[in-house]
């Protein structure tokens, strides 16, 4: 028995051997695939928003944010043409005193409710009742709702800029099922916002970052992007460390660099500096309710003291436009924009002469008048402007005493209570009509109270005309006339000048309340 059990091992070996068994083979390792990285953009902000309640809040921070959180009907593109957005087409009716817009059919808000054209009517009413910019909204008579993918707002007037309105900031759509009811501007969710938009809101730690999330199910594309985390960073210089170091990848034109720190940020070779021109103009104005200001020859003279070219070159290094004329538009409005509207060149003998036909005769000092002029410095290189601009001022005789402000006590001051003599004021829009804002009889924007009939008629008209055929004319009028009459002198005309890392590209130009991730990709390894 033991030699036939031996014999059986030796033969069971053998045919183990032969097939090639007497080993099993290793199964080949299964080589896993990495999830995909994460692609996380970090921009700078100066501050947080007051709240992301898009149409109680009309300042830069929260309309920045919200602009990706929610959708509006229609928007602007980065060169203000009107594009589709909530609204997949709409029709003009009536001689432009109804417009009917079709609703996109597969928006959901980010809870997964859809989002129909109650959530519309609730938006633009509330917006129009007690929103941040309301008085744009007041030509609106009615909305009606016949279906939930269908709108139709009828105004009291024809308006060949009511699309422009809606494309411009706080007038986003709002979830009606979440705020109907309530106080909107206390309402919880304007810490935690639930939009339509490409982006869904993840956390907000006040005083340190915002961070959006892409939305996955967004019906035009889930963004590039997954993540874009808002970092708050008060000081300048401290966002452009960030920037150099890599905590950050954007400064955007709310923590643009100072105009200086540009040229030297444009020689690193990790970043690409954009200019593009804003809407945006710095301008001189007075209160015409006072002597002598309410004299066209004295607003003139200041604007022939003031060297406008040797301003952006000594206190902007020259990045920003030098304003061409007086006229009250930047030519970034490049359709409606008079380069020939009235010109008041450095010429301080003209101005002195002015100055002297108005009946303002030198004292023994040499000073003609003395005056305040109320500023905020807004932008490196403001004050500096303003001291540069009182020298300026004193060789033709005006003696000015320069009073600084923050933002809040500024307007305050200026534009709430009205109590100025000369100021400095920031303004713009990317479609003419804010001229109505600015210089109509009693406007809100209309600190200095200028009034002009043939102004006030020709606003009107230009805002109820349907064509920028029919509006170019009129505006070039209006800008002409304005800059006759002195009431405000632009000095320069605002270029941004963003940094951005190289690993993200996409959009090439962005301005105030168009700061549209979505359209960012990441291009790095």
């Amino acid at each position: 028995m033991k030699r036939a059990a031996r014999l059986l091992v030796i033969l069971l070996a053998a045919a183990l051997a032969v097939t090639g068994c007497a080993q099993p083979k290793a199964e080949p390792k299964k080589t896993e695939t990495p999830p995909p990285k994460e692609k996380t953009m970090i921009v700078a902000f100066p501050a947080d928003p007051p709240s992301l309640n898009p149409i109680g809040e009309s300042g830069d921070y929260a309309q920045a944010i919200c602009i990706n959180i929610f959708n509006k009907l229609v928007k602007f593109d980065k060169d203000f043409n009107i594009k589709p957005d909530l609204a997949k087409t709409w029709e003009v009716k009536d001689s432009g005193k109804t417009f009917v817009f079709n609703l996109e059919t597969n928006f959901k808000w980010h809870d997964g409710k859809p989002v129909t054209s109650a959530d519309v009517k609730w938006s633009l009413d509330t917006a129009k009742a007690a929103g941040a910019t309301k008085s744009r909204l007041q030509d609106i008579a009615g909305i009606e709702t016949p279906d939930e993918k269908t709108v139709v707002i009828k105004l009291n007037n024809p308006s060949g800029v009511f699309l422009s309105v809606l494309a411009w900031g706080s007038v986003q759509i709002m979830p009606k099922h979440l705020y109907d009811g309530t106080n909107f501007k206390e309402n919880p969710y304007n810490r935690k916002p639930i939009g339509s938009g490409p982006f869904k809101f993840q956390e907000w730690k006040p005083g340190e970052y915002i961070t959006i999330v892409a939305n996955k199910d967004y019906p035009k594309g889930k963004p590039d992007l997954d993540k874009v985390v808002v970092k708050f960073i008060p000081q300048a210089q401290s966002a452009i460390a960030a920037l150099q170091s890599g905590e950050i990848q954007v400064l955007s034109q709310y923590s643009a660099p100072p105009f200086r720190d540009i040229a030297r940020l444009e020689q690193d070779p990790k970043f690409k500096v954009v200019k593009w021109n804003h809407y945006t103009f710095w301008r001189l104005i007075f209160n015409m309710k006072e002597k002598p200001f309410n004299d066209v020859r004295v607003r003139q003279a200041f604007a022939y003291a003031l060297d406008r070219e040797k301003i952006v070159q000594a206190c902007y290094a020259s990045v920003p436009m030098a304003a061409k004329t007086a006229g009250p538009l930047s030519p970034s409005v490049a359709w409606a924009y008079n380069k020939d509207a009235t010109n008041y060149p450095y010429d301080p003998a003209k101005a002195e002469a002015l100055l002297q036909a108005a009946g303002l005769k030198k004292d023994a000092a040499g000073i003609r008048l003395k005056c305040t002029l109320d500023f905020v410095d807004y932008l490196p290189g403001d004050k500096d402007m303003w001291l540069m601009a009182r020298d300026m001022f004193a060789k033709v005789g005006i003696q000015v005493e320069l009073k600084q402000y923050d933002a809040t006590a500024w307007n305050d001051k200026v534009f709430n209570q009205k109590k100025f003599q000369v100021s400095w004021a920031g303004s713009g829009g990317p479609d003419p009509d804010i001229l109505r804002y600015m210089f109509e009889t009693g406007g809100s924007g209309n600190p200095g109270s200028y009034s002009n009939p043939a102004v006030d008629k020709l606003l009107n008209k230009g805002a109820q005309l349907m064509t920028i055929e029919e509006r170019k004319p009129v505006y070039y009028e209006i800008q002409d006339l304005i800059a006759k009459d002195a009431c405000s002198i632009p000095i320069w005309n605002l270029t941004m000048g963003e940094v951005w890392n190289k690993d993200y590209q996409g959009r090439e130009a962005y301005s105030m309340y168009f700061a549209d991730f979505s359209n960012i990709k990441y291009v790095g390894k």
